[in-house]
């Protein structure tokens, strides 16, 4: 073969050579969008740092829990942006109480109840599955699966149980009590009744030698019928007065779950 033969032969094999490796670049090149995974879960994180911000601002730096938030506050936990990028996963809430500051040491306020592998972006590969998480001094980050796993979960919950109820209604508070809601107007009730300083919180009738000893049998509720944004939790104290049967009645305030008063009384 001439050499004229060979030179064209080398100019085809190497453009072949060319063609076969920009190929093997495209799928780098066009990879997906990197909206989802936790790129979606961190906005989500930063949203409900902003709002354990935004309320620790208005009670001048407090300590705080989610549990103690009025219907108001519990307005700036909306549902964050990122949530709809990540279905099937869940963002849940610290329960405990917590300091907003970046003097203390910083404690986990959400995690993202999925890990992700697409944070930090690689071109060859993916990085490892870690969960987002947003802290008390108002950072996000990534924490491993390990990691996640040695968390008390027990001490979460689902960011949207932290929305004000009344917005599930319209607005509107509905005039039933959901089963969730009795069962939390009972614990928040139970807990308040059966405190030490019972005598100094709570109004009691004049039964001298009679001790209060609460029942959990036969508990009402009593739902406010003007607005019914509040319940009456009467809890039978073990006490009479002549023939009639004494409870404690313990008003809760829906959705915040307040103890509003405390004060014995006795069924007709």
């Amino acid at each position: 073969m001439s050499d004229r033969g060979i030179s064209i032969w080398g100019w085809v094999l190497g453009a072949c050579v060319l063609v076969i490796g920009a190929a093997s670049l495209l799928p780098l090149l066009a990879r997906p969008t990197n909206c989802g995974g936790n790129t979606a879960t961190l906005n989500a994180c930063r949203s409900v740092a902003l709002a354990f911000q935004t309320v620790a601002l208005d009670r001048g730096d407090k300590p705080f829990s989610i549990a103690t938030l009025s219907e108001s506050e519990r307005e700036n936990f909306g549902r964050p942006s990122g949530l709809s990028w990540i279905p099937g996963g869940s963002l849940l809430v610290a329960t405990d109480s917590v300091s907003i500051t970046e003097t203390q040491p910083k404690k986990i306020l959400a995690v993202c109840s999925v890990a992700y592998d697409n944070v930090p972006r690689r071109w060859v590969g993916r990085s490892p599955m870690a969960h987002a998480v947003a802290y008390s001094d108002g950072s996000v980050g990534l924490i491993s699966v390990p990691e996640f796993q040695r968390i008390d979960l027990s001490r979460f919950v689902e960011v949207g149980t932290i929305q004000p109820a009344r917005a599930k209604y319209g607005g509107v508070w509905p005039r039933f009590l959901s089963e969730d809601e009795t069962a939390r107007c009972k614990q928040v009730a139970w807990e308040a009744a059966s405190a030490p300083d019972l005598s100094k919180r709570c109004t009691l009738l004049s039964i001298p030698d009679e001790p209060v000893e609460l029942s959990d049998r036969f508990i009402q509720y009593y739902l406010d019928q003007k607005r019914f944004d509040k319940v009456e939790v009467a809890i039978p104290s073990g006490r009479r007065m002549g023939w009639h049967s004494c409870y404690i009645g313990i008003t809760v305030a829906r959705g915040t779950y307040e103890v509003i008063r405390m004060e014995e009384s006795f069924w007709p």
